[in-house]
């Protein structure tokens, strides 16, 4: 249909476009002052008792006592960098970890946005890079595995791609050595070699010779070797490589012996990885499917072929303005929940690949897009959760493929045909260019609109209470400069208090089991060897303690959590689960080995705030 029979929706909704216009002319070193800005901004409120307990406990022990958090060496260059950094700057505390998260971050989108820059409108990309920083305002603030490794993804995506198209085999052969250097930050990314794929799928288009092909891969191969075979001399050199090969062990138990009853409810199980990261991604597909359906049924609308009388024009640009007020008003509410936003992005990200099947684009381009959906999809593989705690670090190269490959879409036509004995029938749903850029720019307003209002409503995951409320602090060194709810910092403020008189730095506790965090806040030691017990399955957890029974000297203070810290139990003391955490399903046999050591040794409870316990041996 001409567009001059499509509905007008005025006024002008050009506000969007007027902000990506700006932001095209944006000098690049103000918009990356500013992304830099705003990562840190949002560094200074919220408290993770568990994972960024997990990660700054292994940043502490890992050169003074690494066998206290030997199970974390799987994540081992993590913890190096971490750790160094700790050791540089001890005074700076969590803030500090988290200050070299935002660096980190930055650093990524500044890989990322000079990678893409040749290829996408400059104010597109700039405004999907934007979008993506205020996605991941949930997650960990903290440098940890999975934003490092983001980096280095990052990293090793420029190498690949320039060494490919400019046919530079060193780039290609740093490649290779980043790719190895990647798998010691955080063990899954042993998959970073199926980067490959982009070498064949390039060599394919540009019709290269095999011999051309295996060259170039070899060379990458052998990058990665050397890498690996570099980072296992260093780590022999300096009494690490012990600890890792101890880890991969303990990792690979609870890999084989997964099961539903295994006390992380066979999360760990190949076969688990496997199904829940597939559900995922076919989940954020469904979704986008559903999402779409609403916008198809308004270019229906628009497109039916009626008689246009002022009253048909008046019901559908009345039904227009409709549409996109319930969009403004689901985004201004909350119903873009963190959940809906990551199915949302992952979805559109995977749009990217229609960019394979453009006939105008560049051979270099399609490359670059292939190896922004390999990372999209390799780098979330191995995580318990699925792709929920490490996909928001994975689109920095094709969710800014994807919406630059929507907001250069002029006009779009979907025709329905249904023949049958009776004869033929159709719909048809269709978008003018007027109407149709109006809807994208709507949409992404919208969007970035609901990622706003998650940034300001929920600030952190594991910290799930208001960001208004956050505005009480810890009574310990380490955590200056992060804020909390008055209900967290007085609880832990309490626990710290009570337990200084028992315990002291350096000491070996039993921290049970989900409370890492208590270890770095107090500078102590696991008495097995994982600071964090949640992470350990049942089988484990009685082999280590019994392994501690008979390789430390004395018996632990025993600091235990009596509410859940996770999950449903994230705005803990405020908020609490119905479910008595001693009887949780999924620690309950790790519940009961505990309870046989305490009852064993003769274990007494010396304190108890209805939140945390502490129970000491026998003087």
């Amino acid at each position: 249909m001409a567009e001059r029979d499509q509905i007008k929706i005025t006024p002008k909704m050009n506000i969007p476009q007027r902000i990506g216009t700006r932001l095209s002319g944006m000098n690049i070193y103000i918009f990356f002052l500013f992304i830099f800005i705003y990562h840190v901004l949002v560094i200074f409120q919220g408290i993770d008792f568990n994972d960024e307990g997990f990660h700054l406990a292994f940043y502490q022990q890992i050169f003074s006592n690494p066998e206290s958090v030997q199970y974390a060496f799987w994540g081992w260059l993590s913890g190096m960098v971490g750790g160094s950094f700790m050791k540089l700057f001890p005074f700076l505390g969590i803030w500090g970890i988290r200050f070299l998260g935002a660096v980190v971050s930055t650093a990524t989108i500044i890989i990322a946005y000079n990678l893409l820059k040749k290829y996408l409108h400059n104010g597109y990309l700039k405004v999907s890079l934007i979008m993506l920083s205020l996605f991941i305002n949930e997650d960990a603030k903290n440098l940890y595995y999975n934003n490092l490794s983001a980096f280095l993804y990052i990293v090793m995506a420029y190498f690949i791609f320039i060494g490919l198209r400019d046919n530079k085999k060193w780039m290609i052969f740093a490649g290779g050595i980043i790719v190895g250097l990647n798998i010691f930050t955080r063990l899954p990314n042993v998959l970073g070699i199926a980067l490959i794929v982009s070498f064949f799928y390039y060599g394919f288009i540009i019709r290269e010779s095999i011999k051309y092909i295996v060259i170039r891969s070899g060379i990458f191969l052998i990058g990665t070797g050397v890498a690996c075979l570099l980072v296992f001399a260093f780590m022999k050199s300096i009494g690490h490589l012990s600890y890792f090969i101890e880890s991969i062990k303990m990792i690979s138990t609870s890999s084989q012996g997964a099961k539903r009853d295994d006390g992380l409810d066979g999360a760990y199980g190949i076969t688990n990885l496997l199904k829940i990261n597939f559900n995922d991604y076919k989940s954020a597909v469904r979704f986008l499917i559903l999402f779409s359906l609403p916008i198809l049924i308004i270019g229906f609308i628009n497109n039916l072929k009626l008689n246009r009388t002022k009253a048909v024009k008046t019901g559908i640009l009345i039904l227009n303005y409709a549409f996109f007020a319930v969009v403004f008003l689901l985004a201004i509410t909350g119903w873009f929940t963190p959940f809906r936003l990551l199915e949302f992005f992952t979805g559109f990200s995977l749009l990217s690949i229609m960019v394979l099947f453009e006939k105008n684009a560049t051979p270099d381009f399609k490359l670059l897009t292939v190896i922004g959906v390999l990372i999209l999809l390799i780098h979330p593989f191995g995580s318990s959760a699925g792709i929920a705690t490490v996909v928001v670090y994975s689109m920095w190269i094709a969710f800014p493929v994807a919406l630059d490959y929507i907001t250069r879409l002029k006009w779009m036509r979907i025709d329905l045909t249904i023949e049958s004995s009776a004869g033929s029938s159709s719909l048809e749903s269709g978008f003018s260019d007027s109407l149709f850029r109006n809807l994208k720019w709507i949409l992404i307003s919208a969007i970035s609109i609901g990622c706003l209002y998650n940034v300001i409503k929920y600030p952190y995951l594991c910290d799930s209470h208001s960001r208004l409320d956050m505005r009480y602090s810890v009574d310990n060194k380490f955590m200056n400069g992060v804020f909390t709810s008055k209900g967290r910092a007085d609880d832990l403020n309490d626990l710290l208090s009570a337990s200084s008189k028992y315990i002291k730095p350096n000491d070996i506790v039993l921290a049970y089991d989900c409370m890492p965090m208590y270890h770095f806040m107090t500078e102590t030691r696991s008495y097995v060897r994982n600071p964090c017990i949640w992470f350990y399955t049942t089988e484990l957890f009685r082999n280590e303690l019994s392994f501690a029974e008979s390789h430390q000297s004395h018996l632990p203070v025993i600091v235990r959590q009596l509410i859940k810290t996770t999950g449903e139990g994230n705005a803990w003391p405020e908020v609490k689960p119905v479910e008595n955490y001693l009887l949780f399903k999924r620690t309950q046999a790790k519940n009961n080995i505990l309870n046989e050591f305490i009852k064993k040794h003769n274990y007494k409870e010396a304190w108890n705030n209805g939140d945390f316990t502490i129970l000491i041996p026998p003087q």
